[in-house]
């Protein structure tokens, strides 16, 4: 956080932030806060790389038809619309950053890879990486094959 430019280390959740997002010809502003964030350094790169991590309970549904209500798609637009708007320089000082979805089974994550991919602003994105928390428990969550939007699996270090 020491990193952060001043207005946001002085702000109580400097985590938390307000995005605008353009959904079926209606604008919202959507509160986001993630669960965690940390940064990896990649040495083969020498440069940092920063992580936002939501962690899904599936207590939510994936999606509704309207965003005023929480949702996974609610959450997917709002991330993707802070990277097209670049708020993550602005807010963070950061030049990149992904969002790790952490949730509770095989299935779900197949049905928010479908989400992501069935709204045009998400479809394909690789800024979202998805893992069932059983499969992230077996070994090690840097070495893990993370699944983007894509179907691309990745891991944390390359």
């Amino acid at each position: 956080m020491d990193s952060f430019p001043t207005t946001t280390q002085a702000l109580k959740k400097p985590y938390r932030l307000n995005v605008p997002v353009t959904h079926q010809s209606a604008r919202i502003d959507i509160g986001i806060e993630p669960n965690y964030a940390f940064a990896l350094y990649l040495p083969k790169v020498k440069r940092r790389a920063f992580f936002l991590v939501e962690i899904d309970r599936s207590t939510m549904p994936v999606a509704r038809r309207d965003l005023r209500q929480s949702s996974i798609l609610r959450k997917l637009l709002a991330y993707q619309a802070m990277w097209k708007s670049k708020r993550h320089s602005q807010h963070f000082g950061w030049r990149n950053f992904r969002v790790l979805f952490v949730t509770t089974n095989p299935e779900r994550v197949e049905n928010m890879i479908s989400c992501a991919n069935d709204h045009a602003l998400t479809k394909g994105s690789a800024l979202f990486l998805f893992v069932d928390k059983e499969a992230l428990y077996e070994g090690d969550e840097l070495s893990h094959n993370w699944i983007d939007a894509r179907s691309v699996s990745l891991q944390l270090l390359p």
